[in-house]
């Protein structure tokens, strides 16, 4: 199972879009990012990108989240988390079922499945959200 989404669907949003998820993204005092997977963005140059683990590494200062320039690579639990506090009508069913506003998706057995990760029908009900 898919736990997070990817570097392709972060490349998905325009730069504005871009910008909301970063507002959303939730990097609190006390774990500052820690243990978040992310896309590291260098400012100084555009086309250097690495996918990077909040936290501390040996002998290094911990790595925090530079909520500028990278982006979040949400995990399942990030991305209910975003559609629980920003999204009037969301829950999840045990069969599968996903229902979101009027969206109905089934990420198991269920009689519209398409073979999709839970992670991909949570990220396409986060993006309308940006």
């Amino acid at each position: 199972m898919k736990q997070r989404i990817i570097v392709a669907q972060l490349k998905e949003l325009t730069p504005g879009k871009q910008n909301k998820l970063r507002e959303l993204w939730k990097t609190d005092a006390f774990t500052n990012g820690f243990g978040d997977w992310y896309l590291k963005i260098s400012p100084r140059f555009e086309d250097e990108e690495k996918i990077w683990l909040g936290g501390k590494k040996p002998d290094m200062e911990q790595e925090i989240p530079n909520k500028v320039d990278d982006l979040p690579l949400l995990s399942i639990g990030q991305c209910v988390e975003l559609l629980n506090e920003n999204h009037d009508y969301f829950y999840m069913c045990s069969d599968g079922e996903v229902h979101i506003g009027s969206l109905t998706s089934y990420y198991e057995d269920g009689p519209d499945y398409k073979g999709e990760e839970l992670i991909d029908v949570l990220w396409e009900a986060v993006k309308p959200l940006l």
